[in-house]
């Protein structure tokens, strides 16, 4: 377990918090059982309502509720690795490239998913969230830490770019990226930027759960790699959502 752990309690070592790794495979987990929800009973079970009764309904129902807030944990945690790869990576531009090339590998996976259709225009993957807020915020860094107005101009452009293209959490995630970003800079701490994106939530209290799940890992990140998953989520989310496509296609 010491790996998982980075540090908790072994051979007399005392807990040291989670590694990036760590944080990113719960993400990966959280994201997992959230596309469990919104595929198989979403656009699954919900389908076949008619022959369930209301009690097996009921807790389908409530089964799915408690997988969708626990997804809300990954979006945030993935926008902070966005942001925290921006300063960290050696290739800006082969960071931005590889998101982007993943988005579109991952939209029929998605849509076929999340959408139960082979192609939906309607509602686009995260990676294309992503890849748009990582190149308004690596655009706004060029630009002069003087320049405060010029610097919001990419971040304002991004925000209607992913409405437009309504991505997953659209202009709302790109202004989680934001101001990521943004406390990344001024080096507020961990915890105090999990306690603000909770707050940029309140208005959506059904998925303060999440939001509070988050603020709590992000008390505990370390700063460390951990063991090397580079390449984990960028397979296993067009995988994952493929499978459950193929699901939804055989059982419903």
């Amino acid at each position: 377990m010491n790996w998982l752990l980075q540090g908790q309690v072994y051979k007399g070592k005392r807990f040291q918090g989670f590694s990036a790794s760590v944080l990113k495979l719960f993400a990966i987990i959280c994201m997992l059982l959230d596309h469990i929800g919104a595929s198989y009973i979403e656009e699954g079970i919900y389908s076949i309502s008619d022959t369930l009764s209301q009690q097996q309904l009921e807790h389908w129902i409530m089964l799915d509720s408690m997988l969708r807030i626990i997804g809300r944990v990954t979006f945030p945690i993935m926008a902070f690795f966005i942001v925290e790869g921006l300063f960290k990576t050696r290739n800006v531009r082969n960071y931005i490239l590889r998101l982007g090339v993943f988005a579109f590998i991952s939209e029929i996976p998605f849509d076929l998913a999340i959408e139960n259709s082979l192609l939906d225009f309607e509602h686009q993957n995260i990676f294309f969230t992503l890849v748009i807020g990582l190149m308004a915020i690596a655009i706004a860094q060029k630009l002069s830490q003087e320049l405060f107005l010029a610097r919001l101009v990419p971040i304002v452009i991004a925000m209607i770019v992913a409405y437009a293209l309504k991505t997953d959490y659209g202009a709302e995630g790109i202004a989680v990226i934001a101001l990521m970003y943004a406390f990344y800079q001024i080096r507020l701490s961990k915890e105090a930027i999990g306690a603000i994106y909770i707050a940029t939530e309140i208005a959506r209290p059904q998925i303060a759960v999440g939001s509070a799940i988050y603020a709590v890992l992000m008390f505990f990140y370390n700063g460390k790699r951990g063991f090397n998953m580079k390449y984990l989520f960028y397979v296993f989310y067009p995988a994952h959502l493929l499978i459950l496509g193929m699901i939804l296609r055989v059982k419903f």
